[in-house]
């Protein structure tokens, strides 16, 4: 009997903690076999280093980085918006939000901002994205 597979899907979490109405979500796909080598090259700067007998491996990666790389090779699409607020006059200055297709240079520009403004939102969608592709949890490995 054959082993059936599925072919790559697209995943929609919502973005609980940074909005509990549940209306504002993220869609991640499944990487490509492109994208997982894309994130290795990543991590591929790795040092054998033996300390007290044992062999350990160092592996030097910003992981600020590697959140915004993996955010990127999963990005599907987003309901998110953000909207800056002046904190004197309280009018929006600015709004971040993302196109369906957005280019990789746009995203990593919103992705940087947001990084600054609210790295809560980040984290919470990079933990989505460990939900959908749980090989990323541990990775070092």
């Amino acid at each position: 009997m054959p082993i059936q597979v599925s072919k790559l899907l697209s995943v929609t979490k919502p973005l609980m903690l940074s909005d509990p109405t549940g209306s504002t979500t993220v869609t991640i796909k499944q990487p490509t076999p492109r994208a997982l080598r894309l994130r290795e090259d990543e991590l591929s700067n790795r040092t054998p280093r033996t300390i007290d007998g044992f062999l350990h491996t160092e592996v030097r990666v910003n992981r600020e980085e590697l959140r915004h790389l993996e955010l990127w090779l999963t990005y599907d699409s987003t309901t998110l918006e953000v909207e800056v607020m002046d904190k004197d006059t309280k009018e929006i200055e600015e709004t971040i939000s993302f196109a369906d297709e957005i280019k990789r240079r746009e995203f990593m520009e919103a992705i940087t901002r947001l990084s600054v403004l609210a790295p809560g939102i980040l984290i919470e969608w990079q933990q989505c994205v460990r939900e959908v592709v749980p090989q990323w949890d541990s990775p070092f490995w």
